[in-house]
């Protein structure tokens, strides 16, 4: 049996693509985002607590125009300065915030079910995000759930990989592809 030989430039460019398309095939269908804020200068005295504001929203357009999401909602927040297991807080609602809390580090998870009228599992979703937080601060958390499935990515990327591999297969057999308009 007669082996033939690959061209040199085959495997750097299917390295280069498997490169260029892994980070789509990682993307995750939830982006949780906190943000800090300082207390005011001009407060006489600091408080010795913090607050936390939380919200979910179905995309970043949703969140741009602070529309929350209607889905079903529960929130946990553990603190991770005195770790007990059991939330410090807890709440329902794609809007939630907490006040009076120690300094320290925190870490909240968020549960949500499917959009009003769907089917679908009582947890559609959830995912957790770690912050920590200073006496007069406010925590701001800021959950996205997207609607696009890694699925998709994978697919597509399967797809770009295959009709490469295709088109330096005919290539090297010589073939060019008929890209005429007749």
């Amino acid at each position: 049996m007669k082996m033939r030989e690959t061209p040199g430039w085959i495997r750097p460019t299917t390295r280069l693509l498997l490169v260029v398309l892994a980070p789509l095939a990682l993307d995750g269908c939830v982006s949780v985002g906190v943000e800090r804020s300082a207390p005011p200068v001009a407060a006489l005295r600091a408080p010795e607590t913090g607050t936390l504001e939380a919200r979910l929203f179905e995309n970043s357009a949703d969140a741009k125009a602070s529309q929350a999401s209607p889905r079903p909602v529960s929130w946990a927040l553990f603190s991770l300065s005195k770790p007990s297991g059991t939330p410090v807080r807890e709440g329902r609602g794609s809007v939630w915030s907490v006040t009076d809390l120690e300094p320290g580090k925190y870490k909240i998870v968020v549960s949500w079910g499917p959009r009003p009228g769907e089917p679908g599992l009582a947890e559609a979703g959830r995912t957790d995000g770690r912050f920590t937080l200073a006496a007069g601060e406010t925590a701001r958390a800021r959950v996205l759930v997207r609607t696009i499935k890694t699925w998709v990515y994978i697919a597509l990327a399967i797809g770009i990989v295959l009709a490469t591999l295709i088109v330096i297969d005919d290539l090297n057999k010589g073939r060019t592809p008929d890209i005429s308009w007749e």
